[in-house]
């Protein structure tokens, strides 16, 4: 009986792995597929494929992660580009080009926040 047991639980234990590890080479193939579309297919692999289960197969969550990555990168890009301009021994040509990026990069983390908060609104139901 404890033999049986024991067989029981391996093999219950080798069918979730093998059902997990297919659900994420699934997953893992299907942001491949989507990241063919975009500019930077590897920036875009390399970006989402540490979501997989996340992702799964879903279009709306690849959207989702897509743009919760881009803002979290360009929340950081922002914090660094404001760093840089209160940095001393900027020329003022300098310092403006830096002020010009700042701004560019801040309408970025705000267009992208915009956008999630949409998708998740355009998510719920009822809405149109």
């Amino acid at each position: 009986m404890e033999g049986v047991r024991r067989s029981t639980i391996i093999s219950v234990v080798l069918f979730t792995l093998l059902l997990f590890f297919g659900t994420a080479s699934a997953a893992t193939d299907f942001i491949k597929t989507s990241c063919k579309a975009t500019r930077y297919p590897a920036l875009c692999v390399k970006s989402l494929s540490m979501y997989p289960s996340a992702i799964q197969q879903s279009p709306k969550q690849l959207a989702r992660i897509a743009l919760a990555v881009s803002l979290d990168r360009a929340r950081s890009a922002s914090k660094y580009v404001s760093q840089l301009y209160k940095a001393n021994g900027l020329k003022p040509r300098e310092r403006a080009a830096v002020r010009d990026c700042m701004n560019n990069v801040g309408d970025s983390v705000y267009e992208l926040a915009r956008s999630a908060q949409e998708l998740s609104r355009a998510g719920r139901k009822g809405s149109a």
